[in-house]
């Protein structure tokens, strides 16, 4: 949930969410990969200075599951 609530507020790429929730970026990339199968974030390439990242969005999809799970805190 805490991945979905950081791509709500804005894109981002895994080794950033893996400093502002202090897992693991294994942990990280591993929940990135079940959401995106899952239809809930989407995953875009972005051509950086030195080196290449992947960007994730959270999908409509996302938004609506991460609606659900709020309203059930």
């Amino acid at each position: 949930m805490q991945v979905l609530r950081l791509l709500d507020e804005s894109a981002s790429h895994g080794y950033k969410m893996h400093k502002e929730i202090g897992v693991t970026t294994s942990t990280i990339y591993q929940h990135l990969d079940e959401l995106e199968e899952a239809g809930m974030v989407q995953s875009n390439p972005v051509e950086g200075d030195t080196r290449n990242r992947t960007e994730y969005h959270i999908t409509e999809k996302g938004r609506e599951l991460l609606e659900i799970l709020s309203e059930e805190e």
